[in-house]
């Protein structure tokens, strides 16, 4: 029988954009620090713009660096979706090899 991961998460929703970068970031270092297995969510996102994008991207890179795991959970309507994949982070939506 395999032990199933834990994964702490953090979840973001509303407007997310550069105003918010610094409260983003702290929430997201905070969920790096104490786990192995971790879980972003996003939900009800009103907006995104490409500092947020780019800074969910550069997460996943730190936490693989670090030999840990990260999922994202991207539960949102079209126009973001579309957004994230106009910004070039495809992998954010269909996962990373």
């Amino acid at each position: 029988m395999r032990a199933k991961a834990i994964y702490d998460h953090v979840e973001f929703s509303g407007n997310l954009n550069i105003n918010y970068a610094g409260e983003c970031k702290e929430k997201l270092i905070s969920v790096i620090e104490k786990s192995d297995n971790i879980n972003v969510r996003l939900t009800d996102v009103i907006n995104i713009d490409f500092s947020f994008i780019q800074m969910l991207y550069m997460t996943e890179h730190i936490v693989r660096k670090s030999n840990k795991s990260i999922n994202f959970d991207i539960e949102t309507d079209e126009n973001i979706k579309c957004i994230i994949e106009k910004c070039g982070f495809l992998e954010l939506l269909h996962g990373f090899n």
